[in-house]
């Protein structure tokens, strides 16, 4: 069967919102191959048909969209609750010092609310994104440390463990500087592993564990395959450029972006510069590399974020509300009960 020319069998498992944006600009219009041709090669489909796509397209197939007849008082009660709770994170962000959130989309919260109280046991997959040095990293380690600390398992994969093996380059143009000479855009889709990323990231999404690639960030410019096992636990965060890319976007119940100014951006990447095998005049050619490619590849993600944070500021005294909040899902993914929570 063919919808406006997308096959059903090849949409993403669980992952059917794209299916039911082409009905809806399809204005009824689908249709399906026979032996018979017409000047298109297809028929309109039944009425009858047509009614069941509609019916899987907007009941079954996008399950945030479900009647909400089916929602039991004790599952709104679970909703509100999560609501709640979301709420009161943003709420004590803006009154904080240092607020950390600069925006959110609009029905985000009942959208993740719904989520979570429909799906408590599925792995809340969450993105983080931005351009190069905007934070995400700081920002990572924060949960991570936070969540060693509770010993509350969460997730971890980094997008940038998907560059492509450069050795091949490295041995042509001499040095990573060479690389960058010759043209290279280090955020283009082009130069990211997105299959086996986007393959990886599915596994996570439906409970199995995976060991994913590694990329050494040491000068060799080696990226090996099926390298670093990552477990897929309760909360999983999947952090770097590469996590918009394409469809891949589409795999995650959260997309978060931060966003930092320039010049704090590229003071961290001649700060870290040693720590990667490179040298001052490399980091500044770096850097001229990155912030073009980031206006190209990486800002328009922001348009499709759920959130965006605040990168340039000292993440460590504003991140403890969103702390809290994640220990609060965590540990109730909809169970409407006070509980314990740290600064």
């Amino acid at each position: 069967m063919i919808v406006n020319k997308v096959t059903l069998n090849n949409l993403p498992i669980n992952r059917f919102s794209n299916f039911q944006e082409n009905y809806s600009s399809s204005k009824n219009n689908y249709y399906y191959d026979t032996k018979q041709k017409t000047d298109n090669n297809v028929y309109p489909i039944s009425k009858a048909a047509n009614s069941a796509l509609r019916s899987l397209a907007f009941a079954g197939i996008n399950f945030l969209e479900k009647d909400r007849t089916n929602i039991t008082p004790q599952l709104q009660e679970k909703i509100d609750y999560n609501k709640k709770v979301l709420n009161t994170m943003f709420k004590y962000d803006r009154q904080s010092q240092y607020p950390m959130v600069k925006s959110v989309k609009e029905g985000f919260v009942d959208k993740l609310a719904k989520r979570m109280a429909l799906y408590p046991n599925k792995p809340l997959m969450v993105a983080i994104t931005g351009e190069s040095a905007s934070g995400k990293t700081t920002l990572t380690d924060l949960f991570m440390s936070y969540a060693d600390r509770k010993n509350v398992k969460i997730s971890l994969l980094k997008t940038d463990n998907y560059f492509k093996d450069l050795t091949h380059l490295l041995k042509k143009h001499g040095s990573y500087s060479g690389i960058i000479n010759s043209g290279y855009e280090i955020d283009s889709p082009n130069n990211f592993y997105l299959d086996d990323l986007k393959q990886d990231i599915t596994d996570l999404a439906n409970g199995k564990n995976i060991k994913g690639r590694e990329y050494y960030m040491d000068g060799t410019c080696k990226s090996v395959a099926n390298c670093l096992p990552v477990q897929s636990n309760k909360i999983v965060f999947v952090e770097g450029t590469a996590a918009m890319l394409d469809d891949i976007s589409d795999l995650f119940d959260v997309k978060i972006y931060v966003e930092t100014d320039d010049y704090t951006r590229k003071d961290r990447m001649l700060k870290r510069a040693p720590n990667r095998g490179h040298s001052p005049s490399v980091a500044l050619q770096q850097w001229e590399m990155v912030k073009a490619a980031g206006e190209k590849y990486v800002k328009p993600f922001k348009e499709k974020c759920d959130i965006v944070l605040e990168g340039g500021h000292n993440m460590k005294n504003t991140s403890t509300q969103v702390n809290n909040t994640l220990y609060d899902l965590y540990m109730g993914f909809g169970e409407p009960k006070n509980k314990n929570k740290i600064a």
